[in-house]
């Protein structure tokens, strides 16, 4: 890994981790160094938007290959220990490699979301300061997938998560094989930040939309 000089454009205490080491299979080519309409690339935006509200954030690559282009010079990149081994792992890297007490919150989004907005990303780390609880927090959705909880379905990424406990769900899952990520999220409390209020910030919900297909930047215009 190569730390960088810690941003301090967030909150004090909190860092964040962007995913950025899968296969592009869909897309055809490397989604996250495609260029947006104004010029940044899909993985830029994305780390920007995390950076405007954590200290420090821990950029996740594949264990071969350059950095990406276009990575603020402040970013910590970690390189995951496994070809294409799935987010766990790669979620796994990046919480050892961030210091940070048991309690400290880190916001957690796909190096694929160039859309989220900073206002949303802060209420996730709003309901962990709110529920010393919680070990989670994810954005509810009614149109989530089962992995869900039943009751308030939620959006996988981007969500906050507590360090600690993380760590420590994220080492058990990595040691029984499973890669899966909502899986890693059910082993930890959640809070829920209801549809409805991160809606009235992001009406059309773009923050938890990614990038699979090249016609996926065409969707919306910035």
């Amino acid at each position: 890994m190569t730390p960088g000089a810690a941003a301090r454009r967030g909150r004090s205490g909190a860092a964040g981790i962007v995913l950025a080491g899968g296969r592009s299979r869909r897309f055809g080519r490397d989604k996250l160094a495609a260029s947006m309409p104004d010029g940044r690339t899909v993985l830029t935006r994305a780390v920007e938007a995390v950076a405007s509200v954590v200290n420090l954030v821990a950029v996740v690559i594949p264990p071969e290959g350059p950095v990406p282009d276009g990575l603020p010079p402040d970013v910590l990149v970690v390189r995951d220990p496994l070809a294409f081994g799935g987010p766990v792992a790669g979620i796994l890297a990046a919480l050892e490699a961030l210091a940070g007490t048991a309690d400290s919150i880190v916001v957690v989004a796909g190096g694929d979301m160039p859309w989220m907005l900073p206002e949303v990303l802060r209420l996730l780390v709003d309901a962990l300061e709110a529920d010393p609880d919680a070990t989670c927090a994810r954005l509810g959705s009614a149109t989530a997938d089962a992995a869900a909880t039943v009751d308030e379905p939620a959006t996988v990424l981007p969500c906050a998560l507590r360090l600690g406990a993380a760590r420590a769900a994220a080492t058990s899952a990595f040691a029984e094989d499973d890669r899966r990520l909502h899986r890693l999220l059910g082993r930890l409390a959640t809070a829920v930040v209801d549809d409805q209020r991160w809606r009235a910030i992001d009406p059309d919900g773009w923050t938890p939309r990614d990038v699979d297909r090249p016609a996926d930047l065409a969707d919306r215009p910035s």
